[in-house]
């Protein structure tokens, strides 16, 4: 049975669906941002997302730079990630894209679901959510339409989930997906941007590297690469570690390339990671939309795909 509740977090409304096995809260007004997804575990509550320090959090502004706002939780990211100008609009997306800044609607419906949406009135577009908590499975169906009057829109959509990382963490993506192209500039350990490696062993000029396993938080390290091949029908990925395991499963024909980020004390001190599954292979919409590694919904249409998270313990505490 899951349970429906309202409650604060660090001081903004929030709504609350709950099970016996998995709590997940949300925050409408700051972007529909999962702000909490915890398991029960016996007696122990633990918390998989990663969690600022900050007491109380401020609504970001539209436009914001993400980096100067709350860097915790799932954020959806959308229509990009890197700011950039959309093509054929002429007109600036925010960092981050739009709707992590913008208050969404929020709706209790009467099979249980919590339904939430957004407008865009710059690019025309009406982005919606619903979600279910079955047991312990985070169900996510996503929902784009576009006004009949705007111009045709390429987009990114990515789940912006930061997990709370641990040098016990290893990451788990399908057999089919062996290499990958580094997309920071420059990285460490992977090079200049576009360089390729194999997964999960890559070798540079520093030696071999597990690029599945996390370094410690004083490593100071910090990576985002691209798969260079795309999800399959019946693909999954996420992580384990000595408490959890986490695996997400994705529409593969929307939603085709996936993305790693690990931040390893590089940025800002934090020590997270996150699976990213993508609608396009670039961060910047503008880049992948010049290079059509990008999905592109013309005017009156609607794009429909899911994002289903399954959380179990791990496996060597399975029986």
């Amino acid at each position: 049975m899951t349970d429906i509740s309202f409650g604060k977090y660090k001081g903004l409304d929030s709504v609350i669906l709950s099970t016996p096995y998995l709590r997940a809260e949300w925050l409408p007004e700051y972007g529909s941002k999962l702000c909490s997804l915890k398991i029960f575990s016996g007696h122990d509550e633990i918390e998989l997302l990663y969690q600022s320090q900050q007491q109380t959090l401020a609504l970001p502004p539209y436009n914001a730079n993400f980096c100067d706002f709350d860097m915790s939780g799932f954020d959806e990211c959308f229509p990009t990630i890197a700011s950039c100008t959309m093509p054929g609009t002429g007109l600036q997306v925010p960092d981050h894209g739009e709707v992590w800044a913008l208050p969404w609607h929020s709706e209790i419906l009467d099979d249980g679901q919590i339904m939430f949406s957004v407008h865009s009135h710059r690019f025309k577009y009406t982005l919606s959510k619903s979600i279910t908590l079955e047991g312990n499975q985070l169900q996510c169906r996503y929902q784009l339409s576009l006004d009949k009057d705007a111009a045709p829109l390429p987009y990114m959509w990515t789940p912006h989930a930061l997990f709370a990382a641990t040098p016990q963490t290893r990451l788990i993506v399908p057999s089919h997906m062996h290499s990958v192209t580094n997309v920071c500039n420059p990285s460490p350990i992977l090079g200049p941007f576009g360089e390729q490696h194999n997964w999960p062993k890559a070798t540079t000029h520093q030696g071999v590297h597990d690029l599945a396993q996390l370094n410690p938080p004083q490593s100071g390290l910090c990576d985002k690469f691209y798969f260079d091949q795309h999800l399959q029908q019946g693909d999954e990925f996420g992580f384990e570690n000595d408490s959890v395991r986490v695996m997400m499963s994705v529409d593969h024909e929307i939603v085709p390339w996936l993305s790693i980020w690990k931040n390893q004390g590089g940025f800002h001190g934090h020590y997270n990671f996150a699976l990213e599954p993508c609608t396009a292979g670039f961060d910047s919409i503008a880049e992948a939309a010049s290079k059509k590694q990008c999905q592109v919904i013309k005017p009156g249409e609607d794009h429909k795909w899911h994002l289903n998270i399954k959380v179990s313990a791990a496996r060597a505490q399975c029986p």
